[in-house]
């Protein structure tokens, strides 16, 4: 059974002046969970470089990878990588 995400001593806030984000909430939170949402301004591809490993838990989480769900709304601008990276998956 995966860990829970009760079962983590969570803080009240993170900040990148007192911490790093990435380690000690998303991919802490992404290792216990199996739906991913984000709403951000600004977002690059990058970020799901930095994530995969928490990610890779998610996957692990559910029997399927169809019970995975990651919904993102996004204010970006896409590189031609991007581009390229999102064409080749709807294929």
């Amino acid at each position: 059974m995966p860990p829970l995400l009760t079962h983590y001593d969570w803080r009240i806030n993170y900040a990148s002046d007192s911490g790093n984000p990435l380690v000690d909430f998303y991919i802490p939170a992404l290792e216990r969970s199996i739906q991913y949402d984000r709403k951000s301004g600004y977002f690059s591809s990058s970020i799901l470089g930095y994530i995969a490993g928490g990610l890779g838990a998610m996957l692990s989480n559910c029997q399927q990878a169809s019970e995975v769900k990651i919904r993102l709304i996004l204010g970006c601008q896409l590189s031609k990588h991007d581009l390229e990276a999102i064409q080749q998956g709807y294929a």
